[in-house]
């Protein structure tokens, strides 16, 4: 049951990210876990976190310092 609860937090990260162009330290390492740490996402899911990094490294997002 932990999956279903993951994944929703995830897209709930991923549309504050779209909706405010902002990430949070905390949000970086969390988007770099689901991708590295092997957790079960997506296709979809997987593309998302892609992009949102993608944006970031393109300075489109911005990386919050506090």
């Amino acid at each position: 049951m932990a999956a279903p609860q993951a994944n929703l937090n995830l897209r709930q990260t991923l549309d504050r990210i779209d909706s405010t162009s902002r990430m949070s330290r905390q949000d970086y390492l969390n988007l770099t876990h689901a991708l590295l740490g092997g957790y079960a996402m997506t296709d979809d899911d997987y593309r998302r976190v892609n992009r949102c990094l993608d944006r970031l490294q393109n300075g489109r997002v911005t990386l919050a310092q506090s």
